[in-house]
This record gives C-alpha cells, structure tokens and sequence, in this order.
C-alpha cells in the first residue's frame, strides 16, 4: 500500500486529553486501547452519560492506528456479517465527517480494484454482484474506463471494478477527535497503563493493570491486534492475531492517484486468516531445564525484507519470534542466503546463519530457514 498524505494547513487541530497519572478507583466502563476504535467507543459511551476509563499501555495512539492507512473500505468485504457492519459503519463516518469537517482529512474518494489477468477480472465481476446484492454500488470497468479512471496504471490491464463509496481518514486525527469529544463530556480519564488481568466481582469486575486496579461492570477490549492477547489475559479467548503490513509513506507529491487502488487478490488476502499451519517452540536454559510452548503461545513477525536479485522472491530475513511473553530478534549475518533446488527438491528458498538477541543483547546464533515464499509448497508431499 502506498498512502500519499494529504495536508491541510487550515484544518483544525483535534486537542487528545492528557493522561491522567492515576486510575480512578472505578468506571462505569474501561476500554483497553486508545486507538481508533478505544477512541470512538469511549466517545459513544461518553455520549451517554457514562463516567469512561480508557487505558493503554503506550498511551493515546501509540500502536496500529499511529501506523495505519486510515482506509474505509466496501469493496475488500465479503458478504455476511462483517459487509453488513461496513456499510453501517461508513455511513457512521459520514455522519461524524459531516460534524469534524476537515480536522480528520476524510476523503470520500471512491476505490478502483485493479484485474491483472482475464481470470481475476472474472472473479471480481462475480464478487461484485454478490455485494451489489447485498448493498454495495459496484460499476465494473473495461481496459478503457479502466485507463481513464487512473491514467497512470500500467498499460495492457484487462479492466477491473470502482466502488464510489470507499473512503479514507486520517486516523490519528480521527481517534484524536473522538477523545477530545469524549473529554469535552468531563466524564473520560485516560491513564497509560496495561492490563494484566480481570477478577470477577460482585455486581462489578476488578481490571488489574500495572499501576493498579479499576472496578467497572463493562470492560471493552479495543487492543486491536494485540486483542487476542489481552482477552488471555483477562481468562478469555479471541482469535485475533496480529498480521503485519507494508506502507510506504511519501512526501506530499503532486497527485498521481486519483482514488484508493489495489490489486484484486488483495480481497483475498484480507479474507484470509494469515494463521499459523503450525507451530511449536522449546527453550533450554543454561541448566539443561525445557519450556515448551503451545501454538497460541508462538508468533513470528517480520521486522525487514529481503528481496533476491535473481528470483524476485522476497524473503522476512530479518525478525521476531515471540515465545510467551519473550521476544527474540533473528537478524541475518547477511541477506544474500538464497538457495536454488529446483534441480533436486523442486524448491528456491532462503537458508542460512541469523544473530538471536534479546532485550537489546545478543544471546547467541541460529540456523534459519524460510521456504514457500518463492512459490507454494504441497505439504502433501
């Protein structure tokens, strides 16, 4: 993704409050997380009258929405629940567009998905009379209105299919001009705090949190990727893990782009889980004693890629490995450690030495290895 920012030297700055040093000792409601959907929860909750905690464990807008594209999107939804509560919700960024104006720079620009072959323009023309079905304006485009859409497109694309209702926001404003209404109710605390735990209690729940406790009858977990986590936490489960991007963020340019674009897999890619096929992790410490961690309790994440000069695969050479509560760097002793079987296996993937350090030390070397990046693998075989 690529998201060109748009400034507006005029737009009015939304005022997020300032953190609070202590919790309150109670709540009618405690939202964990102070990005955009902690933000717009607690306004919503404020709005009624209720007293409001929200926390988090950075403070407001210190995780994914401070590294977000601000996207409001119909046109990656499949049909069923999750398109229904789209459409609900674009509608409800409208209303609050309409009363912000351009202190959240939303854009209702429209978004064009882009075919690269005969077959992907069939399936999206298929996808999009689903959603058209269930409320979605859809107007499919050949090679041409495809080319007079956005002018800059790659010559000899078969078409693809624009969808006038995908939006766009700042949404670091966006979140910012939730709190600052929420603030302005004089019912919300904000406190930079992380929550550890729950302990149920008559008529109320006690948060626990690394800077104490707060008693409240409604706990909102809003911790966005990391939700999984806290519901662990809080002895729950969701299956929400977080699932990493690429953003490339320029300097204002003169406008190339006329609406949001993507290519059509990327539908598939958000409709996709992104999990785990498997995975398992045993430590041994310095004494010979084992630790062994169950597949919830393993995550890997890219820090940077790596992309062959050869191939043009791109490889995560450089990452973390989260296992329980400790993360691990992994950093190769160098880039270039791509190997070409494709004359015994069958496979081209990247094998070689990595540095292993921990809390800023190095705690010793590794052997990794990353295959089914250049092309699947048939784990049948």
């Amino acid at each position: 993704m690529c998201y060109q920012e748009r400034v507006i030297a005029d737009a009015p700055q939304p005022v997020a409050p300032i953190p609070a040093a202590q919790l309150p000792a109670s709540a009618d409601a405690v939202v964990i997380g102070a990005g955009m959907v902690g933000a717009a929860v607690a306004a919503w909750l404020a709005a009624t009258g209720r007293r409001v905690c929200v926390i988090d464990r950075t403070g407001p807008l210190g995780g994914t929405s401070a590294s977000g594209e601000g996207n409001i999107l119909l046109s990656d939804k499949l049909p069923g629940p999750e398109l229904s509560l789209a459409l609900r919700s674009t509608q409800l960024w409208l209303d609050l567009a309409e009363q912000a104006g351009d202190a959240v720079e939303f854009e209702r620009k429209g978004g064009v998905v882009v075919a690269a072959s005969q077959p992907q323009l069939d399936a999206l023309a298929g996808l999009a009379e689903d959603q058209r079905a269930a409320g979605v304006q859809a107007t499919a485009l050949d090679a041409a209105a495809l080319r007079e859409a956005e002018p800059q497109l790659a010559p000899g694309l078969p078409g693809g299919a624009f969808y006038p209702q995908d939006c766009q926001v700042q949404p670091m404003r966006a979140a910012m001009a939730c709190l600052s209404r929420a603030a302005a109710t004089g019912r919300l605390t904000v406190t930079r705090a992380e929550a550890t735990g729950l302990l149920p209690r008559h008529g109320a729940a006690h948060l626990v949190t690394d800077r104490g406790q707060v008693a409240a009858p409604v706990v909102v977990n809003a911790a966005g990727p990391w939700g999984g986590e806290v519901a662990r936490r809080l002895g729950s489960f969701l299956p929400v893990r977080p699932r990493r991007g690429h953003i490339l963020v320029t300097e204002p340019l003169p406008v190339l782009v006329k609406h949001k674009v993507y290519e059509s897999d990327y539908v598939g890619a958000v409709a996709s889980d992104g999990g785990k096929v498997w995975a398992h992790a045993v430590l041994r410490d310095s004494q010979g004693k084992l630790s062994t961690f169950e597949p919830g309790q393993v995550d890997f994440s890219s820090r940077r890629e790596w992309r062959s000069p050869r191939t043009g695969t791109s490889y995560p050479v450089a990452s973390t490995v989260k296992t329980g509560t400790v993360e691990w760097r992994l950093d190769p002793l160098m880039d270039d450690q791509e190997l070409d079987s494709t004359q015994s296996t069958g496979a081209v993937y990247w094998e070689g030495a990595v540095t292993v350090s921990r809390d800023g030390k190095a705690v010793g070397r590794g052997y990794l290895e990353l295959t089914g990046y250049n092309k699947a693998l048939d784990l049948d075989k």
